[in-house]
Protein backbone atom coordinates (compact mmCIF):
# COMPACT_ATOMS: atom_id res chain seq x y z
CA UNK A 1 0.00 0.00 0.00
CA UNK A 2 1.51 3.15 -0.85
CA UNK A 3 1.69 6.11 1.96
CA UNK A 4 0.68 9.49 1.39
CA UNK A 5 2.30 12.37 1.43
CA UNK A 6 2.55 13.71 5.28
CA UNK A 7 2.05 17.18 4.10
CA UNK A 8 -1.49 15.77 2.30
CA UNK A 9 -2.45 13.90 5.23
CA UNK A 10 -2.12 16.78 7.90
CA UNK A 11 -4.13 19.11 4.91
CA UNK A 12 -7.04 16.47 5.24
CA UNK A 13 -7.26 16.05 8.63
CA UNK A 14 -6.99 19.76 8.74
CA UNK A 15 -9.88 20.52 6.14
CA UNK A 16 -12.20 17.22 7.24
CA UNK A 17 -11.88 16.87 10.68
CA UNK A 18 -10.96 20.15 12.88
CA UNK A 19 -13.75 22.89 13.24
CA UNK A 20 -13.66 26.12 10.95
CA UNK A 21 -13.03 28.22 13.91
CA UNK A 22 -9.67 26.37 15.19
CA UNK A 23 -9.28 26.02 11.09
CA UNK A 24 -9.28 29.30 10.04
CA UNK A 25 -6.92 30.06 12.99
CA UNK A 26 -3.95 28.25 10.80
CA UNK A 27 -1.50 29.57 9.18
CA UNK A 28 0.73 27.82 6.39
CA UNK A 29 4.17 29.32 5.09
CA UNK A 30 5.20 29.35 1.61
CA UNK A 31 8.64 29.72 -0.36
CA UNK A 32 7.34 33.10 -2.09
CA UNK A 33 10.28 34.57 -3.79
CA UNK A 34 10.26 38.37 -3.53
CA UNK A 35 8.57 38.62 -0.17
CA UNK A 36 10.51 39.12 2.64
CA UNK A 37 13.04 36.38 3.32
CA UNK A 38 11.60 34.86 0.05
CA UNK A 39 8.50 33.45 2.63
CA UNK A 40 4.80 34.61 2.98
CA UNK A 41 2.03 33.76 5.42
CA UNK A 42 -1.11 32.52 4.28
CA UNK A 43 -3.92 32.14 6.67
CA UNK A 44 -6.13 28.93 6.31
CA UNK A 45 -9.01 31.10 5.54
CA UNK A 46 -7.59 32.52 2.41
CA UNK A 47 -7.35 28.76 0.93
CA UNK A 48 -10.17 27.67 -1.53
CA UNK A 49 -9.37 24.55 -1.92
CA UNK A 50 -6.65 21.37 -2.18
CA UNK A 51 -6.08 18.91 -4.68
CA UNK A 52 -3.33 16.13 -5.48
CA UNK A 53 -0.43 18.79 -6.07
CA UNK A 54 -2.08 22.12 -5.10
CA UNK A 55 -2.87 24.88 -2.59
CA UNK A 56 -5.48 27.43 -3.99
CA UNK A 57 -6.11 31.08 -2.59
CA UNK A 58 -8.78 32.86 -3.14
CA UNK A 59 -7.78 36.27 -3.95
CA UNK A 60 -8.18 38.73 -1.04
CA UNK A 61 -7.61 42.35 -0.20
CA UNK A 62 -4.11 42.89 0.28
CA UNK A 63 -2.65 39.39 -1.53
CA UNK A 64 0.50 40.95 -2.77
CA UNK A 65 1.73 39.15 -5.54
CA UNK A 66 -1.51 38.53 -6.95
CA UNK A 67 -2.75 38.68 -10.62
CA UNK A 68 -6.19 39.71 -11.96
CA UNK A 69 -6.94 35.58 -11.67
CA UNK A 70 -9.93 34.97 -8.46
CA UNK A 71 -7.84 31.44 -7.27
CA UNK A 72 -3.51 31.71 -7.59
CA UNK A 73 -2.86 27.75 -6.83
CA UNK A 74 0.81 27.02 -4.90
CA UNK A 75 2.76 24.27 -5.67
CA UNK A 76 2.54 21.54 -2.39
CA UNK A 77 6.47 21.45 -2.77
CA UNK A 78 6.54 24.98 -1.72
CA UNK A 79 4.62 24.47 1.89
CA UNK A 80 7.52 25.13 4.29
CA UNK A 81 5.46 24.95 7.62
CA UNK A 82 1.82 24.70 9.12
CA UNK A 83 1.13 26.35 12.44
CA UNK A 84 -2.28 26.33 14.46
CA UNK A 85 -3.33 29.23 16.10
CA UNK A 86 -1.65 28.47 19.78
CA UNK A 87 1.87 28.17 18.01
CA UNK A 88 2.16 24.71 17.40
CA UNK A 89 3.75 23.63 14.70
CA UNK A 90 1.86 20.90 12.77
CA UNK A 91 3.78 20.51 9.24
CA UNK A 92 7.75 21.52 8.77
CA UNK A 93 9.34 20.49 5.31
CA UNK A 94 12.14 19.48 7.17
CA UNK A 95 10.76 16.87 9.54
CA UNK A 96 9.99 15.10 6.84
CA UNK A 97 14.21 13.77 6.22
CA UNK A 98 13.58 14.23 2.26
CA UNK A 99 12.71 16.74 -0.32
CA UNK A 100 8.77 16.59 -1.37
Amino acid sequence: MTRKNPLVEILDKILWHMPAEQRDRITITITHRGARNDMKAIPMADIARIDKGYIYITKQEGNDGMDDASEVSIPLHRVITIVDGEGVLLYDKGMTGKKE
